[in-house]
């Protein structure tokens, strides 16, 4: 999904977290509760976070994680052998059955015929 860019108004609330790249978010795929943490990044409460994490990027904080999560997860599915398994709990998936229909759903195949596709 196409994410919108951040307006430039350094006012906005969500602008001091500088969230466009990721990173923050990115180190912290395998953590529980992320949203919070994120919420707390931000110097806002949960709710608020939610509505203006939503109004900038067009997403809710838990599609746009995921969308990583999967990102991230492509990444390791080219570049190493890591099992299915060890990948999605690294990426903090409960269980790699929640990761194959997660990664499903975002790109359209399971992680085992996504990778054979590529290799």
């Amino acid at each position: 999904m196409k994410q919108k860019s951040i307006p430039v108004n350094m006012e906005h609330p969500l602008q001091r977290f500088e969230f466009s790249n990721a990173a923050f978010i990115i180190d912290r795929l395998e953590q529980q509760p992320l949203i919070k943490q994120l919420a707390d990044e931000a110097n806002l409460g949960i709710t608020q976070f939610y509505k203006l994490f939503k109004e900038i990027t067009g997403l809710t904080p838990k599609v746009y994680i995921e969308h990583l999560r999967i990102e991230q997860a492509c990444k390791r599915l080219i570049e190493t052998d890591d099992s299915i398994t060890t990948i999605a709990h690294d990426l903090g998936f409960v269980t790699s059955q929640h990761f194959a229909t997660v990664f499903r759903r975002i790109k359209g195949r399971t992680p085992t015929v996504w990778r054979k596709e590529r290799q």
